[in-house]
């Protein structure tokens, strides 16, 4: 997948009317059919339940959204705020419909449901500098990619990503500390850097440190404790695709791994607030 699609599909999210139901302020439980897009913004608090549906959402300044049940037609774009996905579900049938996009200083922890995409990118043409969005991904399932860009971050300390048709595809940073990866996932550049990855684990079939290889399999033990098998590809300008560094990381002594975990819901409290 070309970054110059996520650029362009950001600039379209961005840049779209402005429609829908729009909650700006006060708390929220929605448990009905909304049979529109929703908006949350300014500093309201809004909350998903059974019977809770959407064709869309957008979480934007400081707004908090958590989903626990409900559904959403299509996609949840982040461009601020905190997003908490424990449970629901998303339309998995449209593969760039569905998904959790987050830019700006959007921060998401995804622990449930299943998403054809999750996606942390850095507009291009509107973000200003420190504004790195953030998805912790610690449970549910990715039917299609990853996509990083720029500044973007994920962070994957578990779940399901059957990610072999887009594959973790990275012009920003991933962090990968667990998960199950579906067999034949891979690793594809962007087409500006090739974006970073990072990988913490232990018996990996390369040293500790930078991979020399431009292509090839990378395979080991994650921090979690499953097995990893992921296959790296070379550059190919044809299709805008630039190869990613790829560092091998050891296991962090016990007790590092837990507050990795969770030191970015910790960073992100100094700035915003958590749903009570």
């Amino acid at each position: 997948m070309k970054a110059s699609f996520y650029s362009i599909l950001l600039f379209l999210l961005v840049n779209a009317p402005v429609s829908g139901v729009i909650y700006s302020t006060g708390t929220h439980v929605i448990s009905s059919n909304l049979n529109d897009s929703l908006i949350i913004e300014g500093d309201a608090d809004v909350t998903f339940t059974d019977g809770a549906k959407a064709f869309d959402i957008e979480v934007r300044d400081s707004a908090v959204f958590s989903m626990s049940a409900g559904e959403i037609a299509t996609s949840l774009n982040a461009f601020g705020g905190h997003t908490y996905i424990s449970g629901g579900t998303f339309n998995t049938a449209g593969v760039l419909t569905s998904g959790v996009f987050a830019s700006d200083y959007a921060y998401v922890r995804f622990e449930g449901a299943s998403v054809a995409v999750i996606s942390a990118s850095t507009d291009l043409l509107n973000s200003l500098p420190g504004q790195n969005p953030v998805i912790d991904f610690y449970g549910g399932t990715v039917t299609s990619g990853v996509w990083t860009q720029e500044q973007g971050v994920v962070n994957i300390f578990g779940g399901t990503l059957n990610v072999s048709e887009t594959g973790l595809n990275s012009d920003g940073h991933i962090n990968i500390y667990g998960g199950v990866f579906g067999l034949g996932s891979y690793i594809s550049g962007g087409s500006w850097d090739g974006g970073n990855m990072n990988i913490y684990g232990s018996t990996f079939n390369y040293p500790f440190g930078i991979i020399p290889d431009t292509s090839g399999t990378v395979s080991g033990t994650l921090s979690d404790g499953n097995l990893v098998s992921l296959t790296f590809l070379d550059e190919d300008l044809s299709v805008g695709r630039r190869t990613a560094t790829i560092d091998l990381k050891a296991v962090p002594e016990p007790g590092t791994f837990a507050l990795l975990a969770s030191g970015a819901i910790f960073a992100l409290v100094l700035g915003g607030r958590r749903k009570s």
